[in-house]
């Protein structure tokens, strides 16, 4: 059967439902090593059912700024369910795959991901859901939109968590403390056997 727009990729009810336990535990687990509490109850399962979805699909490769136009042009009972597809994106390949981004566009990086994640889900706040199914979500998009590079940095944890199973992603893990200096990715290296200089980085 086919999904409406907005929908989340659809998978088998057993499997949807391992992914969704199993998402739920690393995500809560994320949400108390960065600090990151949410302010209601409904991002936490928001943001599960957004991992459980793009666990079951593929991303395909269109440009955000054509999914924005496309949506601002759109009929507001359409409008939004496109706003948030393109927000779920941003969110979800800004956490998962950072690293990526460059290679898949060449002139854009995280950051552009980010914003247009972040004003997209601002769109939605503020009204662009009014009188559409995606109004249930309302005082969700208001807080990813608030708040947007702190679930970044916490759907990073999960990625590493669920990814991090060669030599090749401990490189790339090096890689972003390099970049950022993050201390909570240089926690993860040391753990997995690493040791730093009195010197290194840590923000």
């Amino acid at each position: 059967m086919a999904h409406e727009v907005g929908d989340p990729p659809a998978c088998t009810l057993t499997l949807a439902s391992s992914l969704a336990e199993f998402f739920r535990e690393v995500l809560a687990s994320a949400l108390r090593n960065q600090g990151v509490s949410p302010n209601q109850q409904a991002t936490e399962h928001y943001l599960v059912g957004l991992l459980e979805g793009y666990a079951c699909g593929k991303l395909d490769d269109e440009a955000l700024a054509l999914r924005l136009k496309t949506a601002l042009e759109a009929p507001p009972a359409v409008r939004a369910a496109l706003l948030r597809e393109l927000a779920d994106r941003a969110l979800f390949v800004s956490g998962f795959f950072p690293d990526s981004i460059p290679g898949r566009r060449g002139l854009v990086d995280v950051d552009y991901f980010m914003a247009m994640g972040e004003s997209a889900y601002g769109l939605l706040a503020k009204g662009a859901v009014r009188g559409t199914r995606e109004a249930v979500h309302q005082p969700v998009f208001g807080e990813l939109a608030g708040r947007f590079g702190s679930f970044v940095e916490v759907l990073n944890e999960v990625s590493a968590e669920t990814r991090l199973r060669s030599d090749r992603d401990l490189v790339r893990l090096y890689e972003r403390f390099l970049r950022t200096g993050s201390g909570w990715v240089r926690r993860q290296l040391e753990a997995l056997g690493m040791s730093f200089g009195a010197s290194a980085a840590v923000h």
